[in-house]
């Protein structure tokens, strides 16, 4: 997607991810964060949330990623960012569990948020963060619609308004679509990958979420839909590699692939969150 990007590869690459990841390429973010529960006391339902891909004691700044699936392939890039950048980084999901608002997974699927107790587990997160007092939240910070249309609630402001308060900085990535088909089953039907190419037809380019950077101090926002759904319009496939694994999320490989516009996006939110 960059312009002047000229390919010197295989004539015909094989795209990837192949075999079984191709129906669930999720990050795999090593061990999980018993050692540092324990000495805490938060061994429930952070025990069961909680990997902790970089453990470094003299970090250049402690990081916690939080939220809901999204979150999860998010931490692809974020785990090889934070390695470069000499950070300690936890990493906390849970599908379907919103980060400050897990009352807006209802919408979606009532079912699915009651049984997996997001109420409690936001609090236990909340809690959690604000014991590990990290110098950095990323979290996702709009939900996206299957028409692409998107927007920030006002539990989400509020937590991030909360986080800020405690003088921690907080990166809201913007939501990726989700969709009633996937680009895997339209393809698998016979169509090309033009044909299983989905608009977005109420996508708004402008990010809801710049508004908050204007009215929150500490506050700064990531927005990659121009790497996913180019002139609002998302495609199986770009380059050699598959965007998405099902409807709902992208592949851990096609994230991990943008790891270098998410860094420079991410130290621009910084600046603009520390101004």
């Amino acid at each position: 997607l960059d312009a002047g990007f000229v390919y010197e590869g295989e004539e015909n690459p094989e795209i990837l991810p192949t075999g079984e990841k191709r129906t669930g390429d999720w990050p795999e973010n090593g061990p999980d964060c018993t050692d540092v529960l324990t000495t805490t006391g938060f061994t429930s339902v952070v025990a069961k949330d909680c990997q902790y891909p970089v453990h470094n004691p003299t970090a250049s700044k402690k990081v916690i990623a939080v939220g809901y699936s999204h979150m999860k392939i998010w931490s692809a890039p974020i785990v090889e960012i934070a390695k470069k950048e000499n950070w300690d980084l936890q990493v906390i999901t849970r599908g379907w569990c919103p980060f400050g608002d897990p009352a807006s997974a209802n919408q979606s699927s009532a079912a699915r948020n009651e049984s997996e107790n997001c109420n409690t587990v936001d609090r236990e997160w909340n809690d959690y963060i604000k014991e590990q007092s990290p110098d950095l939240v990323i979290m996702p910070a709009t939900f996206m619609d299957f028409d692409g249309s998107d927007k920030y609630t006002d539990a989400i402001k509020t937590r991030i308004q909360e986080l800020t308060s405690e003088g921690i900085d907080v990166v809201g990535i913007r939501g990726t679509p989700r969709f009633p088909q996937s680009h895997r089953a339209c393809m698998e039907s016979g169509k090309s990958a033009e044909a299983c190419t989905f608009k977005l037809e109420k996508f708004n380019s402008t990010n809801p979420l710049d508004q908050l950077e204007d009215e929150i101090s500490g506050f700064g926002t990531i927005d990659l839909m121009d790497q996913i759904c180019p002139n609002h319009s998302c495609p199986p496939i770009i380059g050699n590699v598959y965007t998405y694994f099902d409807g709902m999320h992208l592949t851990a490989t096609y994230a991990r692939s943008m790891e270098d516009t998410f860094d420079e996006r991410l130290e621009a939110a910084l600046e603009r969150a520390e101004r």
